[in-house]
């Protein structure tokens, strides 16, 4: 991906205006146009424009259910998993629940079970 394939008023939105609100908002514009396209090429056009503009922000690069699934980042919530029960076991309670509230706020939601810890995606 280069910046050249995308419309100017973006990178304006996104660099010059400093604005993510205003990016957002042409993101949302995008998407609008990606649902109204009236053919496959119009379609494939709106989505590589609706891909392109959410990688500068680091969004829509993975496959909805893929996201859902956690995959791309499982090992790094595994981690935080093993981290939280490392805390839990030494007591630092605390701790553990300041890795519960980190993985909440990455979207990520956990069930303890009697023998190990369960996660998904919220959504």
């Amino acid at each position: 991906m280069t910046t050249r394939s995308l419309p100017t008023r973006w990178l304006v939105g996104l660099g010059l205006a400093l604005s993510a609100t205003v990016f957002a908002a042409q993101l949302h514009e995008a998407l609008g146009a990606l649902n109204k396209a009236g053919d496959d090429a119009g379609r494939r056009q709106a989505r590589a424009a609706l891909i392109a503009g959410g990688a500068l922000m680091g969004l829509l690069q993975q496959e909805p259910g893929a996201w859902l699934r956690g995959e791309g980042d499982a090992a790094w919530i595994e981690e935080r998993i093993a981290a939280r029960a490392a805390a839990r076991k030494a007591r630092d309670f605390a701790a553990a629940d300041r890795i519960r509230a980190e993985l909440e706020a990455a979207g990520v939601l956990l069930k303890d079970g009697p023998t190990a810890t369960k996660w998904r995606r919220k959504g």
